[in-house]
């Protein structure tokens, strides 16, 4: 499916360089997280410190639910009464309160310092599929994600990518094209970085790569010096050899920019991140692994398709989505 883009930079040619009332009274603590706020926490802000507890590490749900309801009754509060405590992921207890007939939560901390009243998810499942009836098919199909390196739409892209070209690697070419520095010289330089070090199939480049958006690009955004430094001790601290790559950089980097610019006109991209697979850009899907591999997945020929690809990779996904570009 032809890519329709979305927020596109101007042409590139000029600058090259994320049974009981359950359902009543979640709805109104939605609209009202304090609702139940003269029973449990006064006049508290968002966080309650359970100044009687010191344990350190985990302890038992029903003693931490006890204190949660101790402490409420201390300052003021209403006695509660809770009819069950659940695990809440790895760090949390859920305690469902009754009160006068309704049910609600609160949550405690499992080492029973910390109550909170609700919990607001930040990270999201992203159940948008990818439509892949119309990507050409190939024996070895060829996977490239371009992107510019700084850009915050193209890093949110970047991560789910490397997983999947770690786990489909194999099986299929990919390549991130580092086709366009949009912010100046240290998107340049970092551009050349990691165009070097696919251009010398450094083993590591996938780890660097998933690296980079977690410790060096909230860092060193605008920073050339700190670029430079940064994925220096980055290169060494995975054992790549970082004086081979930084002479690439130095001896090939322009070249190598210059062709990743060129495939990007060829493949018609105007944006990053843009998927191109088999030479077909590819629309409709989530900026997530579990979405990029199945687009891979669907691009291989009757016969080819790897086992891998019934692995199930995650879903999870950042603000920086949907269809915005650099």
């Amino acid at each position: 499916m032809v890519e329709e883009n979305h927020d596109n930079h101007e042409s590139h040619g000029e600058h090259k360089n994320h049974s009981k009332k359950k359902s009543s009274i979640n709805s109104k603590l939605k609209s009202n997280p304090w609702i139940l706020s003269t029973l449990v926490f006064g006049i508290l802000a968002v966080v309650l410190i359970l100044t009687n507890f010191a344990a350190i590490g985990q302890v038992s749900k029903t003693r931490a639910a006890d204190s949660v309801v101790d402490y409420v009754e201390s300052v003021g509060g209403s006695r509660l009464e809770y009819s069950s405590v659940n695990d809440y992921g790895n760090n949390l207890y859920q305690i469902v309160i009754d009160s006068e007939g309704q049910e609600g939560y609160l949550y405690v901390t499992k080492d029973g310092k910390f109550a909170i009243p609700q919990v607001y998810p930040i990270v999201v499942q992203n159940t948008q599929k990818t439509t892949t009836t119309e990507i050409p098919k190939s024996d070895v199909p060829d996977v490239e994600l371009y992107i510019w390196s700084y850009c915050p739409y193209g890093v949110t892209a970047q991560s789910p990518f490397a997983d999947v070209a770690e786990l489909l690697g194999d099986y299929a070419n990919f390549k991130i094209n580092l086709y366009y520095a949009g912010h100046g010289d240290f998107e340049v330089e970092q551009n050349k970085i990691q165009a070097c070090m696919q251009e010398l199939n450094i083993n590591e480049y996938w780890e660097y790569s998933k690296a980079f958006v977690e410790t060096i690009y909230p860092v060193c955004n605008g920073d050339v010096a700190c670029d430079l430094e940064q994925s220096t001790a980055l290169m060494n601290s995975l054992g790549i050899n970082s004086g081979l790559v930084l002479e690439c950089v130095d001896s090939m980097g322009e070249s190598l920019l210059d062709a990743d610019y060129a495939s990007a006109g060829e493949a018609g991209v105007t944006g990053s991140p843009t998927l191109v697979v088999n030479g077909m850009k590819v629309s409709n899907v989530a900026r997530t692994a579990e979405a990029f591999k199945d687009a891979v997945c669907s691009s291989f020929t009757d016969g080819n398709v790897p086992e891998a690809c019934g692995e199930t990779l995650s879903s999870d996904t950042t603000t920086n989505t949907g269809s915005a570009q650099c």
